[in-house]
């Protein structure tokens, strides 16, 4: 039977009401997945990268009876200048977020089947640009030894993350936010909760609360337990985690 696609579907569900069926939701199907469902090239399934193929990527999220088609857009997650703490990170910042490229977002508008949304979901978060940049060690060591450099990258990466979302939230195909960031893993949290509220939730609520002005859902990624966090996640306004 073909698929219908119906957003409200997922709208349901997150707002605890029926659907007509059980909707599927996934933050990330690898390209290898979806290259030997078509038993063709991986490259042109993954947005991230130039040769990706937007009409056969929504075709792909489409027959396999999704609501939506998850998208990034495209940018160099490697920030060389994250590694100095002496940088100017207000204008690395600027930069950073002019060169970020939306043309497959804003194609998608006119590509999407009726019914169909996307969620925009940017590789990564905070806090997993943070130490991928500048490394898992001098991250927790900054932490101690000069938390003002910790708080400059982690509000350049919150300000650059808060501009994709405000640049396409208010497009009518734009159906919500989806932010991954891993802040746990099996057993418990990577940092302490104080130290994830002091640098991270204050961007995290934001982005929620634009997602919500603006009448759109708000869902939140990371391995792990995070079960120290739930209380948080309801006040910031979550609409729902994917564990």
């Amino acid at each position: 039977m073909k698929h219908e696609p119906d957003f409200n579907r997922l709208l349901k569900a997150v707002n605890h009401t029926e659907p007509d069926r059980l909707p599927l939701a996934e933050l990330w199907i690898d390209p290898e997945v979806k290259a030997a469902y078509y038993q063709d090239d991986d490259s042109e399934f993954d947005c991230r990268k130039e040769g990706y193929n937007l009409e056969k990527d929504i075709q792909f999220w489409h027959e396999t009876g999704y609501d939506y088609l998850r998208l990034s857009p495209r940018y160099e997650f490697f920030q060389g200048w994250l590694k100095d703490p002496g940088t100017d990170f207000q204008e690395k910042t600027a930069e950073f977020i002019d060169s970020v490229d939306y043309s497959d977002i804003d194609k998608s508008a006119a590509l999407l089947p009726k019914g169909m949304k996307v969620i925009f979901a940017p590789q990564g978060g905070i806090y997993e640009h943070a130490w991928i940049n500048i490394g898992y060690e001098a991250f927790m060591m900054g932490l101690y030894e000069n938390p003002e450099y910790i708080r400059n990258i982690c509000d350049s990466l919150g300000a650059a993350l808060f501009a994709m979302y405000e640049r396409v939230i208010g497009a009518d195909h734009i159906g919500g936010i989806w932010l991954s960031d891993d802040i746990a893993y099996t057993e418990s949290l990577i940092m302490s909760p104080d130290i994830i509220r002091k640098y991270l939730f204050p961007w995290y609520e934001k982005y929620a609360a634009l997602a919500h002005k603006y009448g759109k859902i708000f869902f939140f990624h990371s391995d792990g337990n995070q079960e120290p966090l739930l209380d948080d996640f309801v006040a910031m306004g979550f609409d729902a985690i994917h564990p």
